[in-house]
C-alpha cells in the first residue's frame, strides 16, 4: 500500500531490532489498542 501511495519501500528494521515492543503491539492490537501498531508504522515510515 505503500508504494501505491508513492511512498519508498517501509524500513520495517526497527522492529526486527526490539522484537518486544513489536510482540506487544501485536497483542495490544488484539485488544483493539492499535496505538503501539500505530507508533511502530510511523517509524517505519519516517525512517525513509
Amino acid at each position: 500500500m505503500a508504494l501505491q501511495a508513492e511512498f519508498q519501500p517501509l524500513d520495517y528494521s526497527c522492529w526486527d531490532q526490539d522484537k518486544d515492543t513489536y510482540f506487544s503491539a501485536i497483542q495490544a492490537g488484539m485488544s483493539m489498542n492499535y496505538q503501539p501498531m500505530i507508533g511502530l508504522v510511523r517509524r517505519a515510515v519516517e525512517a525513509n
